[in-house]
């Protein structure tokens, strides 16, 4: 009988077929194979997507990080590159401060770790860039306010030199202030050679002045003696200014000394030629300097006018008052016992008046004579010489013409005053003012 071979269980092996034939069978044959590769597919391009969209955001992030640090540094207001010297200094550690807090606060907003990693690389870049810029600009302002604060002290020095100008020991220890200041500050910004002496001579120059203007303020003597001790350092403006200005000074001096002198001259004047204008007048042209005489002439006759016109007014107001007084029914010495002080300033009329116990009745002559005069002579009249024969109500009227002269009338007093009329119409308004206006006959 013939043997069938039998094989073991090492014998036995799994082998794929790969001939020609199988390679030749469709997809389709295989579909699990094919499941498997779209799968894989689909995965591959949501993790593109999802990537997208995490880059996307960190640069969305990182653009409004940018505005925020932008507002940060220009805002108008508060932005820290519109600080200047010390303030720069001082608040370039807040800034960086706030800078970092801006970060960090932007970056707790993703959430996606690729997101993230974006975001904190740029603004690392940004963050960095905006410390270097900010430790210039501290420096800068740190700079400005120490050459500020150096310059300041030559600045103190020159208006300490209008304080100490009486004192040559604190005056010489503030212009050696001054210029060691002035080094100092050049030494900052780094100016040597011809551009310091410069600088120093303007100081110089300015230092001089200053203490020679205070002292002319003073008096034009003390500013003539500092411009001799400091001239030589002044230029030239600055000297023609302060040589002006004593000159100014001197002139001025001169002028209160003449005035002062004018017054008191003229007071005694005055009070020794009470009433006697002419021995007052030549009393004063008996002054030589002829500017003196002229400024005592017009004080003494301002003085003079004055006391006239006060004492006029005080004998018609206590005429008036004794006048009254006679109405009532008072005697002569009631009148003298209870007015003694109005009494010595009546004129001899005004006594004889009071005297007699009479009321006063207007001299219409004289009043006549009196408003019939030229403007100019008018002008001239004091109505209270001539209150002893006028009534009071004819006193007014002489009054109202006498401001008319003097162009000083109301309005109804104008119009109530005939002067600048023609001759005629003179005449008739004084008839009328004596008399009356002429009643029309029907």
């Amino acid at each position: 009988m013939p043997r069938v071979q039998q094989y073991g269980p090492s014998q036995v092996q799994t082998q794929v077929s790969s001939g020609p034939q199988a390679r030749a069978l469709p997809q389709e044959a295989f579909p699990l194979a094919q499941a498997a590769g779209a799968v894989q597919d689909i995965g591959q391009v949501f993790a593109g997507v999802a990537e997208r969209v995490a880059i996307t955001e960190a640069e969305q992030t990182a653009l409004e990080f940018e505005r925020e640090k932008n507002k940060l540094f220009f805002d108008p207001d508060a932005g820290y590159f519109n600080t200047q010297g010390r303030a720069a200094y001082d608040a370039a550690q807040g800034t960086t401060e706030a800078l970092q807090q801006l970060k960090d606060q932007f970056g707790a907003r993703l959430s996606n770790p690729t997101a993230q990693r974006a975001f904190d690389q740029v603004a690392s870049r940004h963050l960095q860039s905006a410390q270097v810029d900010i430790m210039r600009h501290a420096s800068g302002g740190l700079k400005a306010w120490e050459t500020a604060t150096v310059k300041a002290r030559a600045e103190n020095s020159i208006e300490n030199a209008a304080l100490y100008w009486g004192d040559s020991e604190k005056l010489a220890v503030q212009r050696e202030v001054g210029r060691a200041a002035v080094m100092d500050a050049a030494e900052m910004e780094g100016i040597t050679g011809e551009a310091l002496n410069e600088r120093l001579q303007t100081f110089e120059s300015s230092f001089a002045a200053a203490s020679i203007e205070a002292a002319a303020q003073r008096s034009a003597e003390e500013g003539a003696r500092l411009l001799e001790e400091h001239g030589d350092r002044l230029e030239g403006p600055l000297r023609a200014k302060a040589e002006k200005l004593i000159d100014t000074r001197r002139k001025a001096e001169k002028t209160q000394r003449d005035a002062q002198l004018a017054v008191i001259k003229a007071t005694n004047l005055v009070d020794a030629y009470e009433e006697d204008r002419a021995g007052l007048i030549a009393e004063v042209n008996g002054i030589e300097d002829p500017e003196l005489r002229k400024k005592t002439m017009s004080e003494a006759m301002y003085q003079f006018n004055q006391r006239k016109t006060a004492r006029s007014e005080q004998r018609a107001a206590a005429f008036e008052q004794a006048e009254e007084l006679v109405a009532q029914g008072t005697s002569p010495e009631q009148i003298k016992a209870q007015l003694a002080d109005q009494w010595e300033i009546l004129s001899p009329s005004q006594r004889k008046k009071i005297e007699a116990g009479e009321g006063v009745v207007t001299d219409y002559n004289q009043l006549a004579d009196l408003l019939l005069l030229p403007k100019d002579k008018l002008a001239a009249v004091d109505p209270t010489d001539h209150y002893a024969s006028l009534a009071p109500r004819d006193r007014t009227r002489l009054i109202t013409a006498v401001k008319a002269a003097r162009g000083t009338a109301s309005g109804s007093e104008k119009a109530d005053a005939q002067t600048g009329r023609s001759r005629t119409a003179q005449t008739s308004s004084t008839v009328e003012l004596l008399f009356g206006a002429k009643k029309k006959r029907g």
